[in-house]
C-alpha cells in the first residue's frame, strides 16, 4: 500500500531531475560525473517542454544568467550550478530532457551496462545528489482540496512513509553502482513568501505547520543516512542541511512580482528588483542566485555537523 501511494506521489508531486556532468575541458574535476535528482530548486530546463504550470523559460527568470531564461527557477544560477563549479566542472549542467547522442551514452546508459566492470568502477566514483521531498508537502500533503494524504496519514506517518520510500530509491541507486550520495534535508519551507501568503503565520515569523512537517521528515532522514553507511559496503552517504547566515538578506519578500504559474512564480516579463544580491527569495518559493551561491558553498565546505554530516561534498569527493 505504501509503495503504491508513493509511486503515485512521484507522478503528481515530485519533479525528478536526472543529469550527469562530465568534464569536457582539460581541467580534471574532483569526480568523473555528477548525477542530480531534484525538484524545481535544482531544475535547469527539464520542465520547459512538459504540460505543467511549473515552467520558467521566460523573462525575468534568467536575467542574470549568461544564456537568459533557461528553465532555472531563479534570476541566475541555481545551487547545483555552483556545486558543479566547486567540483571543477567548467560548463553549466545540461538538462536531461535535452541530452542526446554522446551525452546520453556517457550518462544514462551507465545504468544499463550492469555487467561492465569498468563502468561500475566509474559509477562508484561519481556523486549522486538527492534533493527531493518538498513537493510532497507543499503540493500534496498541504493541498487537501486536491489530495487526501493529510486525511489518511498523520504528519508523523507521512514523514515515515516518505523516508521509507526514499530509502528504497537510494538502495536502487546503490545496487546500480552508486556509492557516493549527497542527500539533502528539507529547508524551512514554511518561511517561503508564498507559504506565508497562503497560510498566514498566526503571529509566528513563518508557517509553523509546514516547518514542523519538514522537521519530522529530517528527523527520520538523518538516522537513515547512518543506517545506510553502516549497512551497505563501501557506501558513503552524507546528510546536508546548509544554513548560511541570512542577516544581510531581505528575507520577508520576493524580488520579482509573483502571480505566475500557480501564483508562486514571477509574472511573465515583469520587472524585478534591482538589488537582487540582497534578496533571499527570487519568487514566492525559489531563492536568488546570491542565496544559491551561499547555500552551495556551505554544502561544499561546511565543517559543521549540523550542516554536513558526516562530511561535506568536498570531502565526499575525496573519499
Amino acid at each position: 500500500m505504501a509503495y503504491k501511494l508513493l509511486k503515485s506521489l512521484e507522478v503528481v508531486a515530485i519533479s525528478v531531475l536526472f543529469v550527469i556532468l562530465q568534464n569536457w575541458a582539460n581541467a580534471k574535476p574532483q569526480v568523473p560525473c555528477y548525477f542530480i535528482f531534484g525538484d524545481s530548486l535544482s531544475d535547469n530546463g527539464n520542465n520547459n517542454n512538459l504540460n505543467t504550470l511549473a515552467k520558467v523559460n521566460y523573462s525575468p527568470y534568467g536575467i542574470d544568467f549568461p544564456k537568459g531564461p533557461t528553465g532555472r527557477f531563479s534570476n541566475g544560477k541555481n545551487m547545483q550550478d555552483y556545486i558543479a563549479k566547486h567540483l571543477g566542472f567548467t560548463r553549466s549542467m545540461p538538462p536531461f530532457a535535452e541530452s542526446e547522442g554522446e551525452n546520453i551514452l556517457n550518462g544514462v546508459n551507465y545504468a544499463l551496462m550492469r555487467n561492465n566492470t569498468e563502468t561500475k568502477l566509474l559509477l562508484n566514483r561519481c556523486i549522486y545528489s538527492i534533493q527531493i521531498g518538498t513537493n510532497d508537502y507543499i503540493n500534496n500533503y498541504f493541498k487537501p482540496e486536491f489530495y487526501d494524504t493529510s486525511r489518511r496519514f498523520t504528519q508523523t506517518q507521512y514523514a515515515t512513509l516518505l523516508v521509507h520510500q526514499l530509502s528504497n530509491q537510494l538502495k536502487t541507486l546503490y545496487n546500480n553502482g552508486a556509492r557516493k550520495f549527497a542527500v539533502y534535508g528539507l529547508s524551512l519551507i514554511g518561511c517561503a513568501p508564498s507559504a506565508i501568503l497562503e497560510y498566514g503565520t498566526n503571529g509566528s515569523f513563518c508557517v509553523d505547520k509546514l516547518n514542523n512537517a519538514a522537521a519530522l521528515f529530517n528527523e527520520r532522514l538523518m538516522p537513515l543516512i547512518n543506517q545506510l553507511n553502516n549497512g551497505l559496503p563501501y557506501a558513503k552517504f552524507t546528510y546536508l542541511s546548509p544554513s548560511p547566515d541570512s542577516t544581510t538578506f531581505v528575507t520577508n519578500g520576493t524580488c520579482c512580482t509573483i502571480g505566475g504559474g500557480g501564483g508562486e512564480l514571477c509574472l511573465k516579463n515583469s520587472t524585478p528588483c534591482r538589488n537582487r544580491g540582497r534578496f533571499l527569495f527570487w519568487d514566492g518559493f525559489h531563492p536568488t542566485e546570491a542565496w544559491n551561491e551561499k547555500v552551495a558553498e556551505r554544502a561544499y565546505s561546511s565543517e559543521s555537523s549540523l550542516e554536513a554530516n558526516p562530511f561535506n561534498i568536498h570531502k565526499l569527493a575525496e573519499l
